[in-house]
């Protein structure tokens, strides 16, 4: 009687089969066996494997056929045939036949057939055979581990061998044993001290072993706890005494400063190769340029969120403690056009930068500074060492800020063949860094053209969109702009000939401000559009998702400096990781009386809605309308996400084909907004100079969308 164990599996991919049914039966026959454990105690046939697949029987000596089903029996094995159990204490009387048979000519294909079959320890049984190892009992035993039955054979003859080894390994294969190769390996050292031992089904190590019993340890102490049932969906938070929340857990996040810097690094690192479509426009030097102009909103407004006042070094921005400066000397009590030629011959050297207020009232016109040139700064600062673990100052690398906006600005003043105030400051800034830096033996470009405006282009709007025609006159006149400020980079020798130099834009939202009447917001659908066709223009902010002011035109200070870190996210994508954040326009479609809109949401991110700009109250439509063929409005309801990157709204009817869908159209008496934007699947970027804690989103932009 021989004991017999093996691992059931599956004969077709061999995947393991817990509990799978094992039918023992006479060799040829349908007489179930009798079979034993390895006690000699008697079994059940059919008997059930382990968990883990593993089964072992004991039978007198003789042939057997195996038959292997699943715990379920919706799965059935192909019968093993003619497995040979055999008693090896028999097989000693059998040493001289055994002996003659190993120098026979044929027997070296048996022992290949060995060393590629699937019996554990098949080849430590060849190199015994062939050495003439006289203690056939120790041999019998491992082959008796998964090759038994060749021992059977070969004692008959070596060719009879030969053709039984090669019947055995398919037998082996039929239920799972499907590797090749030697019993074991081991690391012994020059002493002869065995440090490890490694089998196809287990490790043997001092390490590997203190494992193994701490486990078992564990397992037992766990099976005497409780149980305490399915985690709770509480949220639990770390706040200081100021309201700052230090750290959040659920029971499936963990949400901390240093698990999102991680987790930010980790998603840099998979990135892959950068946008081709932007390759020209990363701008890196050691002297880096941020110029930003346009109307009053460029320069910030309100109450400051801090003061600087000179700094010892003239062009560097530090990390927390801010030292930075601008080539634009403080020109807020002189803002006329008559004055721009003296303050254009005054750029002579390095100014602080501005973040001041100079009124009580937080929107009076000459209230501002360069709000939202430090926001953009810092928010780049930040970004570099949460994802990349780069510290700005360090690293050698330094801003120089240039805000050369002016309150009342246009398109057209940008525009050196117009009016071109403001193209006429932007030259002066671009030709005094080029002198500076050259003078001081650094690298200098400018990283793009920052450009707040529009605001008072909508008040010309029926001039400029006559009888609301798509003119495209913002579209036209902000690609000329885009040329021109590159074309003077490339003359200055700033950036190279192949260069393109980017152009960042903010979507202007005040086209229902009654001041700027325009029934149709045409500005901010140009500056989307343009995000759309053209690489070289990013739509990085949309003036509603940051904090307005009292008359909802200009900003608070936190609101200024929110909308630069706009800027600086977008920014920081383009410079450091070679990607552009692509403005989020949805697709709707209709599914009877239904509404879908399917965002483009990047990987790592979701759509919400719902979600509480900083002046306003969440909108029961979340700021979606539609309109028919004749611009009728139809009214969207009970807006829901249903998916990553779905919402699905409710119609009074089932749409027409000449629908139109209006994402933030709607708002108050002064500008427009949305309620829906992607956000981060685990939490949302926060920008936190000084506390601030803003969080920022990639927001619905204003757009008109046809039903597809």
């Amino acid at each position: 009687m021989q004991y017999y164990e093996f691992i059931a599996s599956r004969g077709d991919t061999g995947a393991v089969l817990p509990l799978a049914k094992v039918t023992v039966f006479l060799a040829g026959t349908a007489t179930l066996a009798s079979i034993y454990d390895s006690a000699g105690a008697g079994l059940a046939n059919p008997t059930t494997a382990a968990p883990s697949g593993l089964v072992g029987f004991a039978a007198a000596n003789g042939a057997y056929d195996i038959q292997i089903a699943s715990a379920d029996g919706s799965y059935l094995a192909p019968k093993v045939h003619d497995l040979q159990l055999y008693d090896l204490s028999q097989l000693d009387a059998k040493v001289a036949t055994v002996t003659a048979a190993t120098t026979a000519p044929g027997f070296l294909a048996v022992a290949a057939d060995l060393a590629l079959g699937a019996a554990s320890k098949i080849g430590t049984v060849a190199a015994d055979l062939l050495s003439g190892a006289s203690n056939i009992a120790v041999v019998a035993a491992d082959l008796a581990l998964g090759g038994a039955s060749l021992i059977r054979q070969a004692i008959s003859s070596a060719a009879a061998a030969a053709s039984s080894a090669a019947a055995a390994a398919a037998s082996a294969a039929s239920i799972g044993w499907f590797f090749r190769g030697p019993s074991g390996f081991a690391l012994i050292d020059t002493a002869g001290y065995r440090w490890l031992n490694v089998t196809l089904t287990d490790i043997k190590h001092v390490a590997i072993d203190l494992i193994k019993s701490r486990l078992a340890a564990l397992e037992a102490y766990t099976a005497k706890l409780p149980l305490i049932g399915a985690p709770g969906a509480a949220t639990f938070s770390l706040v200081d005494n100021n309201g700052y929340n230090w750290l959040k857990a659920t029971p499936t996040t963990l949400q901390h400063k240093v698990i999102e810097a991680m987790s930010n690094r980790i998603v840099a690192a998979l990135r892959g190769p950068p946008d081709p479509s932007i390759a020209n426009m990363r701008i890196i030097a050691e002297r880096i340029g941020l110029h930003m102009s346009g109307e009053s909103l460029s320069l910030g407004h309100g109450s400051p969120v801090i003061t600087v006042g000179a700094s010892a070094t003239s062009d560097m921005f530090g990390n927390a403690e801010l030292t930075k400066a601008s080539i634009v000397p403080d020109d807020i009590g002189d803002i006329s056009s008559a004055s721009d030629s003296d303050l254009i011959s005054n750029r002579a050297a390095l100014t602080p930068a501005v973040e001041l207020s100079y009124s009580a009232d937080a929107d009076d016109w000459t209230s501002h500074g360069e709000t939202p040139l430090t926001g953009c700064a810092q928010m780049i600062v930040q970004l570099l060492k949460d994802e990349d673990g780069i510290d700005f100052l360090a690293a050698g690398m330094r801003f120089l800020l240039s805000d050369d906006g002016r309150n009342g600005g246009s398109i057209t003043t940008e525009d050196a063949t117009l009016t071109g105030l403001t193209a006429q400051r932007v030259y002066a800034s671009f030709g005094q860094a080029q002198a500076l830096y050259s003078a001081l033996g650094k690298s200098y470009a400018p990283a793009a053209q920052m450009i707040i405006t529009g605001t008072n282009d909508n008040a010309s709007d029926s001039t400029n969109y006559p009888s609301g025609a798509d003119t495209k006159w913002f579209y036209t006149r902000a690609q000329t702009v885009q040329l021109q400020r590159q074309a003077k980079a490339i003359a200055l020798r700033l950036i190279s000939p192949n260069a393109r130099l980017p152009l960042l834009i903010g979507q202007t939202a005040t086209h229902t401000n009654p001041v700027f009447n325009a029934p149709i917001p045409h500005v901010a659908l140009d500056q989307l559009q343009l995000a759309i066709d053209k690489p070289e223009f990013i739509l990085a902010c949309i003036q509603y998702g940051v904090q307005n002011g009292v008359n909802d035109i200009h900003m608070t200070g936190a609101g200024s400096k929110q909308m630069g870190a706009y800027f600086g996210w977008h920014l920081k994508r383009l410079m450091f990781d070679g990607l552009r954040i692509g403005p989020m326009v949805p697709t709707f479609t209709a599914q009877n009386s239904q509404i879908v809109a399917t965002f483009p949401v990047r990987p790592g991110h979701t759509i919400a809605g719902g979600l509480t700009v900083a002046d306003t109250t969440v909108l029961s439509n979340w700021g979606v309308a539609a309109v028919d063929a004749n611009g009728i409005a139809k009214t969207l309801s009970n807006p829901r996400a249903v998916a990553r990157d779905r919402i699905v709204w409710d119609a009074p009817a089932a749409p027409a084909n000449t629908w139109k869908f209006r994402c933030g159209y709607t708002g108050n008496t002064t500008k427009a907004w949305t309620n829906i934007a992607e956000t981060r699947a685990d939490s949302t970027l926060i920008f936190d100079p000084y506390a601030l804690r803003l969080p920022m989103y990639r927001w619905l932009p204003i757009c008109e969308v046809p039903l597809t």
